[in-house]
């Protein structure tokens, strides 16, 4: 028994298929895009921060604020994972400071959170440093640098949580879901609302 032809194969097609019974590709799927507060992800360490620049209209004052909360945020982070250490970190944390201490648009509040942060960055956080991200996110949620208080609040969140802090934690996505509900945000709210039901529950029969 042969499994081929001697003339070439012709496809007989029907004239005409009914509606209900055509065969059609599957349409694709729509992508939705990501709210700003859904982004855990970043190019290069505290980059989200540096989105506030875009608002920093009322003067030069404003973009020392946002660069001041970026250079603070970055050592934090990079000392944690342990990129920096030893005389960079010393490098890194003096940088940090001189931007604190030059930036004029800050209020005491933030400055004393930020320089709290300087002081306790390092390989193995201490409870201290995330409170004092949480500040830090409170005062620049306060001062309207939206995209800086997310950055501050999800080192908070992701710092705590590593270390089995679950009420931070669980402190943290409340203070994400408020921004994102703020800004008009939908899914993000969802999100970070979930995590700090699921938190706070945790915390609680741990407590």
């Amino acid at each position: 028994m042969r499994w081929y032809r001697s003339t070439p194969f012709q496809p007989v097609l029907p004239a005409r298929v009914p509606a209900d019974r055509e065969w059609r590709a599957a349409p694709e799927p729509a992508v939705r895009e990501r709210e700003p507060w859904e982004i855990e992800d970043e190019a290069f360490d505290a980059a989200t921060v540096l989105d506030d620049l875009a608002i920093a209209v009322d003067g030069p004052g404003e973009a020392t604020a946002v660069l001041a909360r970026y250079t603070v945020l970055r050592l934090a982070l990079r000392a944690a994972a342990g990129t920096e250490s030893g005389r960079s970190l010393l490098e890194e944390r003096i940088a940090a400071a001189q931007y604190v201490a030059r930036s004029g648009a800050l209020d005491e509040a933030e400055r004393e959170a930020l320089a709290a942060v300087i002081r306790l960055a390092g390989r193995h956080p201490v409870a201290g440093l995330v409170e004092a991200l949480a500040d830090a996110g409170i005062a620049a949620a306060t001062r309207g640098h939206v995209a800086g208080a997310f950055a501050l609040h999800r080192a908070c969140y992701t710092l705590a949580l590593a270390r089995g802090w679950t009420w931070a934690a669980a402190q943290a996505a409340a203070e994400i879901a408020a921004l994102a509900e703020a800004g008009g945000g939908r899914w993000a709210v969802r999100r970070w609302r979930r995590r700090a039901r699921v938190l706070e529950r945790r915390a609680a029969r741990d407590a």
